[in-house]
């Protein structure tokens, strides 16, 4: 049996986790990125101008994660002048 399989089988776990909370170890995984945001930046990277249409629209989008959200997300960017496949991406990404 290796060291770190004896020191677990021998109850020693608690305080292994103990020992790495206080020695600021442990790696806390951040939040993902708001995904509004992540619609929004795609946007501004494929150029458009994000301005408060946009930011509505990829609020909406976002919603509840409905159809009804992404549709309404994708008809509202496509109203702003955003192309038809940039609008599906970016409610994808707001709906995720």
């Amino acid at each position: 049996m290796t060291k770190v399989k004896r020191l677990l089988a021998g109850g020693s776990a608690s305080f292994l986790v103990a020992t790495a909370i206080v020695a600021g170890t442990v790696a806390v995984a951040a939040p993902a990125q708001a995904t509004t945001q992540s619609c929004q930046n795609y946007l501004a990277g494929k150029g458009y101008t994000v301005g408060s249409g946009v930011k509505r629209a990829c609020n909406i989008g976002h919603g509840v994660g409905g159809p009804a959200d992404w549709l309404t997300c994708n008809q509202l960017l496509v109203d702003l002048g955003v192309r038809a496949a940039h609008a599906r991406t970016a409610c994808d990404r707001a709906a995720n």
